[in-house]
């Protein structure tokens, strides 16, 4: 069905920087991707390619308004793939957001 939003959980990366990070704590990087396909009824080039961009475009702006996800992580990066229309599937375009979310979690906890 679409339109459908898919996210995936990538890698999840910690650190502890000398002098910086708290004993009892770690920081984190959590890649997320998260895939919007959307459906176009055209058969204009342009027109094709605008659906993708303006999910792309709803994502990151509702993403931007908090980008401490309610106050539940230090921040959001968010990077944009190529959005475009699918090869094999005419009428369906796909746009890819990878989200770098930092957050700092309590060891052990």
């Amino acid at each position: 069905r679409l339109p459908s939003v898919y996210l995936f959980g990538e890698d999840t990366n910690s650190s502890i920087q000398a002098g910086r990070t708290a004993l009892n704590s770690y920081q984190r990087q959590q890649l997320v991707r998260i895939e919007m396909w959307v459906g176009h009824n055209s058969t204009d080039p342009a027109e094709i390619h605008l659906a993708p961009f303006d999910a792309q475009h709803d994502l990151m702006k509702a993403i931007e308004l908090d980008p401490t996800l309610d106050g539940n992580v230090d921040s959001v990066i968010m990077n944009a793939q190529r959005s475009s229309a699918v090869r094999d599937m005419p009428g369906v375009a796909v746009a890819v957001v990878t989200l770098t979310i930092a957050y700092r979690e309590v060891r052990g906890a």
